[in-house]
């Protein structure tokens, strides 16, 4: 049961990091104008940090 929960938890981790990701995607794509969208891997890489 242990070993099952983990697998759980793991697997809704990830895809809660994953609509996360999309949102936040979503978000930046949608506000701001595209000049600055070279500046999003860079954000999003100290938000994973």
């Amino acid at each position: 049961i242990n070993a099952y929960m983990a697998a759980t938890a793991w697997n809704l981790k990830k895809m809660l990091e994953k609509i996360k990701e999309n949102l936040l995607r979503s978000i930046f794509h949608g506000f701001l104008p595209k000049e600055k969208i070279y500046f999003y891997p860079f954000l999003f890489k100290k938000i994973n940090c």
